[in-house]
């Protein structure tokens, strides 16, 4: 298992924060999914985000805010408050609860 770099969650929570103003933010490793798992409260809505460690992997600090913004993972989150949004190297996958 690879160890995600602080740093680099650091800045999918700045993304989050930035898309999401006033928001709360949980996040764990998820073993079974060799992925960071953030959950997002803003206002009444939750949204639930995986993000696989090849993502964490393939992209450095300065690139992951661009490459979340070019995925439009907050447009997404906003679409499917009840589906579990993946993201991976290659893009986005919407999974239904």
């Amino acid at each position: 298992m690879a160890k995600i770099e602080q740093n680099k969650i650091d800045v999918v929570y700045k993304y989050l924060e930035d898309e999401f103003p006033e928001c709360s933010i949980e996040d764990k490793y998820s073993f079974d999914r060799f992925a960071q798992k953030f959950k997002v409260k803003h206002r009444e809505s939750f949204y639930l985000v995986i993000i696989s460690v090849e993502f964490f992997i393939n992209f450095d600090v300065s690139s992951i805010y661009a490459k979340l913004n070019q995925f439009c993972l907050a447009k997404h989150l906003q679409e499917n408050v009840n589906s579990l949004i993946i993201v991976t190297d290659k893009g986005l996958k919407v999974e239904q609860k």
